[in-house]
């Protein structure tokens, strides 16, 4: 596997003079920009998709090749190469999720997530994985001088000599989510989330109960169906706190913080603000407004960075799976 996931990118004017970024180990795909500086920005976006795009199909990261005089440097976002790094490591060891799993004595969906292009994950957890399979994860801080991006994918084995780690450096504006479509993808995932741990809780509750499961696949309007912790009204706090009063302390889930994320998105108010390359969007909740006062109070501000959406997907998988895990139920990762 190679030591980095830096790769050398080929810069063309087109007829119209823009310029136009391609990576010749990869052998496909584009990406321009009306400056250079916009194109290489965009070239970051292009890498991880290819990236990606190699790893959903199941074939090889091409090595990087040696950067040509007239190429510029291209690092991938960290989080994408240190799953290509986990990537490599895995089919080098010849290890599966499930192996993998074993081994760091997680869940089997926790390790298909870290293999997973499309699905955060901390980069303790992906630099635990890789240690298991005899590498370690150094950070390199470099001059964006004939360079773009700044990634710690150099993946040494476990055995080579410690060089050392520096410190994650973040300057300027928080992390943002630049393309809409990406936005719109991680926030869509949050909500299949949030529903699918709603739906497991009031399940888990008619199971303690010895409730059969009633079949809701022919419902209609106006018909009536069994009240049971599917069809009441309970909130979903009241779901959460009922199904906490009925398990073991290892299946307990964090209530506030779920009920906080629903809330949020439920009532919420998204706005997003900065350049058209570099939007930062944010969720804001306010209090509500009492009659004759003209202000009220900002109760929510929070940035819906990477970060934002790693931490509250991790929330919510970690909760499927103890609820999953007390009823008795298999996890199964749908791809």
């Amino acid at each position: 596997m190679p030591g980095t996931y830096d790769y050398p990118a080929e810069i063309e004017r087109d007829e119209d003079g823009r310029f136009v970024v391609t990576f010749p180990d990869f052998g496909w795909g584009a990406t321009d920009g009306a400056t250079l500086d916009e194109a290489l920005a965009e070239a970051r976006d292009l890498l991880r998709e290819l990236i990606a795009a190699t790893i959903r199909g199941g074939g090889r990261l091409p090595a990087p090749s040696r950067k040509g005089a007239e190429q510029r440097l291209v690092a991938p976002p960290t989080q994408i190469a240190l799953k290509a790094a986990l990537y490599d490591a895995c089919i080098n060891a010849g290890a599966s999720a499930r192996s993998l799993a074993e081994n760091a004595n997680i869940l089997e969906i926790e390790a298909r997530r870290l293999l997973d292009p499309d699905r955060a994950a901390s980069a303790a957890a992906l630099d635990n994985a890789l240690r298991l399979l005899g590498k370690r994860t150094t950070i390199a801080i470099d001059s964006l001088s004939g360079n773009v991006g700044a990634s710690p994918a150099h993946a040494g084995s476990a055995g080579e000599e410690d060089v050392g780690e520096a410190p994650m450096i973040s300057e300027g504006s928080p992390p943002t989510i630049k393309k809409m479509q990406d936005y719109a993808m991680k926030l869509g995932r949050l909500m299949q989330n949030l529903f699918t741990l709603e739906l497991i809780a009031r399940q888990a509750l008619d199971r303690f109960a010895g409730i059969s499961p009633i079949d809701l696949s022919q419902a209609r309007v106006g018909e009536c169906v069994e009240v049971c912790a599917l069809s009441n009204w309970n909130s979903l706090a009241k779901v959460l706190c009922e199904y906490n009063g009925k398990v073991s302390e290892d299946h307990i889930v964090d209530v506030e913080g779920i009920v906080k994320l629903r809330n949020a998105l439920a009532h919420g108010r998204i706005y997003q603000y900065g350049t058209q390359n570099n939007k930062i969007i944010k969720i804001l909740r306010f209090n509500k407004p009492q009659r004759g006062v003209k202000n009220v109070q900002v109760t929510m501000s929070e940035v819906m960075d990477e970060s934002w959406f790693q931490n509250n997907n991790n929330l919510l998988c970690q909760s499927i799976c103890k609820v999953m895990s007390a009823s008795g139920r298999k996890i199964q990762l749908v791809q």
